[in-house]
This record gives C-alpha cells, structure tokens and sequence, in this order.
C-alpha cells in the first residue's frame, strides 16, 4: 500500500492494526484523536483500490474516504497521506 503525499510504501498484515496503526508506525503524519471513529479527524481520501470499515456502516463514512482508526485495506490501496 501506499501514502501519497509521505512518498512511503507499506505492507500491512493483521497484526499491524488498522490503517492509523501502520500509518504511524511508518512515520506518516495522519491527524487524528479519539481512534474510535467518532471524531472523524484521521479521515484521509482513498485515490486507489478500497477499504474495509468492520466495525462500522457504510452511512459512518463517506465513499472515497477511509476512516484510519477503523480502516483495513481490501487489497492495495493508495492514500493521500
């Protein structure tokens, strides 16, 4: 997967966490707050490929959006961070 505007590259595996999990761990400056989805500030727009939100309904969020805190990647994807 990868973070646009950070130019990094990352594999994500389960025992990485959520996409907010790995973002960090790589060094990626994604804002965020309360990690539950209720905020909404670690919301970064998806360019490519989709995102699993299991916790959540499709109405939590807007399409082309993914939630970090919430997000696993379905696939490789790129996001604009």
């Amino acid at each position: 997967m990868a973070f646009a505007k950070s130019g990094k590259i990352a594999r994500w595996m389960p025992e990485r966490g959520t996409l907010l999990d790995l973002a960090l761990s790589e060094g990626v400056d994604v804002p965020h707050s309360c990690r539950m989805g209720d905020c909404q500030t670690c919301t970064q727009r998806l360019l490519a490929g989709r995102v699993d939100h299991p916790v959540l309904s499709a109405a939590d969020f807007t399409k082309g959006q993914a939630l970090m805190c919430q997000a696993l990647p379905d696939g490789d994807i790129k996001l604009d961070c």
